[in-house]
């Protein structure tokens, strides 16, 4: 798939599993914006980071 498809990679993306039980799954990307899905446990926390682009994320 074409990084600025019109479509998202949905199911064709891994799951990243990160510290503290916290997985990350890339939804769609593209220019200087990149669309996350996030599930972390109750509690959870995500680390201090920053990146060139703006991101979106929806958290579960």
């Amino acid at each position: 798939m074409e990084k600025n498809s019109a479509f998202g990679l949905g199911d064709a993306t891994a799951v990243e599993h990160l510290e503290g039980g916290v997985t990350r799954k890339i939804l769609k990307y593209g220019g200087k914006l990149m669309l996350v899905e996030v599930t972390m446990p109750k509690g959870g926390t995500g680390s201090a980071h920053k990146h060139p682009h703006e991101q979106i994320s929806y958290i579960a």
